[in-house]
């Protein structure tokens, strides 16, 4: 129980440190690419902010968390790319909708994805 505790610790620090350079592209790009592009800005600044910190992000998962010599780079990108299109789409229809800023509709929305995928993580990508 107190290595779950730790992994998990470990894991919000990875997790919250790839965020928050991944956040930085993400209001970088949209405050440079609303204005060209307009709501498609929302997915554009969303992949290239994603990719960056998911490269970040598997190595130290599968290296310093999970500690995995199994890990399986084929299944966290599909995770990534699903998390990546959910966000974009539900940042997109919500902000819209609830007419909320995007940055911070995509700081809800990545919360609550965030959960779901320390558990698929754990169970399906790097077996521990």
């Amino acid at each position: 129980m107190k290595k779950e505790m730790i992994n998990v610790l470990k894991f919000t620090f990875s997790s919250l440190s790839s965020y928050i350079g991944e956040l930085l592209i993400f209001v970088f790009l949209i405050t440079w690419l609303k204005p060209l592009m307009g709501h498609f800005s929302i997915i554009i600044a969303t992949v290239i902010g994603r990719t960056c910190s998911s490269i970040y992000c598997y190595y130290f998962n599968s290296r310093l968390i999970f500690e995995s010599k199994e890990a399986s780079p084929m299944g966290y990108y599909i995770l990534i790319v699903v998390q990546m299109l959910l966000s974009a789409v539900l940042v997109y229809l919500l902000s819209h909708m609830i007419l909320i800023k995007e940055t911070y509709m995509k700081m809800f929305v990545d919360t609550i994805l965030f959960v779901i995928s320390y558990f698929i993580q754990k169970k399906y990508i790097f077996h521990s």
